[in-house]
């Protein structure tokens, strides 16, 4: 653990980022914040397009796998 002073430590582990994040934005103005939220929505949506394009992939493995086993037990 780190020490800031007697009796004071600065919390380490998980959730530490996330309340230094919440205390780094108090000093941040408008327009920091403004494209902070522009950076995260478009990383959202280039993470949607690659989930959406990978789940399309599976779709037609999967409508290919139970055509050919479809064709297998009919034929």
């Amino acid at each position: 653990m780190h020490r800031f002073r007697k009796g004071c430590r600065l919390q380490t582990g998980r959730g530490t980022n996330k309340i230094m994040g919440l205390f780094n934005n108090w000093f941040k103005s408008r327009e920091d914040k403004l494209l902070d939220q522009i950076f995260n929505l478009k990383f959202t949506a280039k993470q949607l397009a690659r989930t959406a394009a990978k789940c399309e992939r599976e779709e037609k493995a999967l409508k290919a796998k139970v055509g050919s086993e479809l064709r297998a037990a009919l034929g």
